[in-house]
């Protein structure tokens, strides 16, 4: 994306391009980012009704969301803009250190602890600013799963669980105080049940198979 030398200005300082409010090493500030998210939305659900590209409005093929020469333009950026990182550095925010655990990843893994949070929120809660709260929540467990108590490791076992199944409950599928962190073997476990369904099957295991 290319800014104007005001905005680039801004971005450079470490401040958000849009209303020049200071950032946490990214574009926009958490309010700005959700008028460009929710803008981006509509405009997105728009051009998908009408079946065109979502960047530059020209026709798609095979029901895609963006057009070949846009698809072939933004996959080239992305790897041209991650492949500036130095190694041991986050491939988007290019300032923190990688998670230890993704160092050697793929390219499009490489990316540091707030980074991970960030896409995690936007993932599953539809916005980066809930990242500081998922983070917290991550402290409060001690980096451990609810269940088991393994210890969570950021891009390896770490999953992050719905206490009420978005599933069944839509209504509080983007709420974060309904998530929780696990591991990825016991979300796959949890399914869609809720917290206390799946104790319930715990322990309806547990004592099927005691313990000699």
């Amino acid at each position: 994306m290319k800014y104007s030398k005001a905005q680039q200005s801004r971005v450079d300082k470490g401040l958000c391009a849009k209303c020049g409010e200071p950032t946490d090493h990214t574009v926009y500030c958490s309010k700005c980012t959700r008028v460009c998210t929710e803008y981006n939305r509509q405009r997105r659900a728009k051009r998908r009704e009408l079946g065109i590209c979502y960047t530059c409005g020209n026709s798609t093929e095979n029901n895609r969301a963006y057009c070949p020469e846009c698809l072939k333009k933004a996959r080239k950026y992305r790897t041209a803009y991650k492949l500036k990182a130095p190694y041991g550095v986050c491939v988007i925010c290019r300032v923190e250190s990688c998670l230890p655990s993704l160092v050697d990843a793929t390219l499009y893994r490489r990316i540091c602890q707030n980074c991970y949070l960030k896409n995690a929120s936007c993932s599953q809660l539809g916005s980066v600013e809930y990242w500081k709260q998922l983070l917290c929540k991550l402290e409060a467990q001690q980096f451990r799963c609810v269940y088991s108590g393994d210890e969570l490791i950021l891009g390896v076992n770490d999953s992050m669980d719905h206490i009420y199944p978005k599933s069944r409950y839509p209504d509080k599928a983007l709420d974060p105080s309904n998530i929780q962190w696990v591991t990825r073997t016991v979300n796959m476990a949890k399914g869609c049940l809720d917290h206390d369904e799946f104790l319930t099957l715990i322990r309806r295991i547990n004592n099927r198979f005691p313990k000699d």
